[in-house]
């Protein structure tokens, strides 16, 4: 059976208020020296996703489900704040919820972006050193619990 958990009510709120916030994501921007290429990163990204398939979640009406598809790997000339590609709004229909956006030079800029509605910036944070280890070689830690921010509350 693939992952999934319950939309909460939190994060309904959150699927009913994006169209209204625009972007409303979650983006980490990572900064290191030298060169990534990106074969290797769409690799890592793979690897970090399938340990925590929270990355791969598409949403139905009481349900995150992993749609199986890892988050895209972007390329992009420059690291403008003010891009397109920062600003762009997630699909919450057709996804996908999450994507990387590699900016080569120096530095390298790795930017992991996600929907609020589905992850939060811990959650974010944890993909992307997962994606780190990955790249370095290493077992990702993953992430695959079910529970929600609601689960958590009442416990």
């Amino acid at each position: 059976m693939s992952f999934s958990r319950p939309i909460s009510p939190i994060e309904q709120g959150y699927l009913a208020s994006a169209p209204f916030l625009p972007p409303f994501a979650i983006q980490l921007l990572v900064e290191g020296a030298g060169s990534i290429g990106v074969t290797a990163l769409r690799r890592a990204v793979a690897v970090a996703s399938e340990a925590s398939p929270g990355t791969r979640m598409v949403g139905g009406r009481r349900l995150w489900v992993d749609g199986g598809r890892t988050p895209p790997v972007t390329m992009l000339p420059s690291l403008d704040l003010d891009a397109p590609a920062l600003r762009r709004p997630f699909d919450l229909s057709a996804g996908p919820l999450s994507e990387v956006l590699l900016v080569p030079g120096d530095p390298t800029t790795i930017v992991f972006r996600a929907t609020h509605a589905m992850m939060d910036a811990r959650g974010v944070l944890v993909w992307a050193t997962d994606v780190l280890r990955a790249l370095r070689g290493e077992r990702p830690l993953g992430a695959r619990s079910p529970l929600t921010d609601d689960a958590l509350r009442r416990r």
